[in-house]
């Protein structure tokens, strides 16, 4: 029974996980999108440890699963960085230019809609 049911819990789990490398995968992919799928991977997590609480052992099969997980996990979790480190750029690049808007349409050489640039 016991071990049925985590053959189960890590077939979940391991859908989930080639859900979230797919994911990550697409570059329209947004990080709200990925957050419900690592929850419920969290999830399912959370169940696989209350069953090794109990003094559960893998067997060989469940080992080389898990082990497939976590050659994913090496591929999402730098991929996730590079996407978060983007999207901090992006909107850095977009403060700077808020900054640039509000600094020259705040008044000064152009607040009259006009500037003179002449050489002395």
């Amino acid at each position: 029974m016991m071990q049925q049911n985590i053959d189960q819990l890590l077939g979940h789990l391991f859908d989930k996980t080639t859900s979230l490398l797919q994911l990550i995968e697409q570059a329209e992919s947004e990080p709200e999108e990925w957050a419900s799928l690592l929850d419920e991977r969290e999830k399912v997590i959370e169940n696989v440890q209350s069953i090794l609480a109990t003094g559960y052992m893998f067997s060989p099969a469940q080992k080389q699963q898990l082990e497939q997980m976590q050659q994913m996990n090496l591929q999402i979790m730098p991929m996730m960085e590079q996407r978060k480190m983007h999207v901090q750029k992006k909107l850095e690049e977009i403060r700077q230019k808020k900054a640039a808007t509000q600094f020259y349409n705040s008044g000064g050489a152009t607040a009259y809609g006009a500037f003179f640039d002449r050489k002395n």
